[in-house]
């Protein structure tokens, strides 16, 4: 099942948006401390400086006006940081956030990511859905998917 035949739906809206609502993230996804990299908004490439213009492709390194901490927690389901990518699979399951149904999903059927981060982007996935709503995408991957996968596919069908 590739994820253009996304058929979930969250089962119950998100209470609030955000923890914080309105708060622009200044970290944008990067580890704090002494040589931490900022990266892009726009091409995830790690740059010297958290503000200013990315020295991969031009644009501004930091998030749009506007951008929520759960839009933060969306764009670092594709960083390059793979603890990022755990962290917000983790913090966006935990709140039930209906926008991430469709990237999980796309996390949990490629083939491309990493067994590890699909499993939790599973359990995230079932948090957000329900687990009756996702039988099709967990017997899929319980029969195509890497072992561990495979594994707690298996899992979440018997409970």
């Amino acid at each position: 099942m590739s994820p253009e035949e996304f058929p979930l739906a969250p089962k119950e809206p998100a209470g609030a948006e955000d923890a914080q609502p309105g708060r622009i993230a200044t970290v944008a996804g990067r580890p704090d401390g002494p040589g931490a990299a900022a990266y892009c908004w726009y091409c995830y490439q790690p740059n010297p400086h958290p503000t200013g213009e990315c020295t991969t492709c031009g644009q501004r390194i930091e998030p749009p006006a506007g951008t929520t901490a759960t839009d933060i927690e969306l764009w670092a389901l594709s960083h390059p940081d793979a603890d990022r990518r755990r962290q917000a699979v983790h913090q966006l399951g935990a709140r039930h956030e209906p926008r991430a149904a469709r990237p999980l999903h796309g996390l949990v059927t490629s083939d491309h990511t990493d067994p590890e981060l699909a499993v939790a982007a599973m359990y995230a996935l079932v948090d957000i859905c329900g687990r009756d709503a996702c039988m099709a995408t967990l017997d899929h991957v319980a029969a195509t998917g890497p072992g561990p996968v495979r594994a707690a596919a298996f899992h979440l069908l018997s409970t």
